[in-house]
């Protein structure tokens, strides 16, 4: 993967899946760590593993909508 191309880690902080973060935050570290500059994470609290299914879902809706038109101006 090209290191300058855009990527969103999404995560509830109470996803067993993603190891209740820890996961995700190595994930984030290991992508910085090969050099990827343009990583960014969101951890939602009180969330768990299908985050867009969650009653707040239009939340996270807008916010990978305003991340990817951040990204494709």
């Amino acid at each position: 993967m090209h290191p300058d191309f855009p990527v969103i880690l999404l995560s509830g902080a109470n996803d067993p899946i993603g190891d209740f973060t820890v996961g995700v935050q190595k994930t984030f570290a290991s992508m910085k760590n090969y050099g990827m500059k343009n990583v960014e994470m969101k951890i939602y609290s009180e969330l768990r593993h299908e985050i867009l299914q969650e009653s707040c879902k239009l939340d996270i809706y807008e916010y990978i909508y305003n991340w990817l038109n951040k990204k494709t101006e």
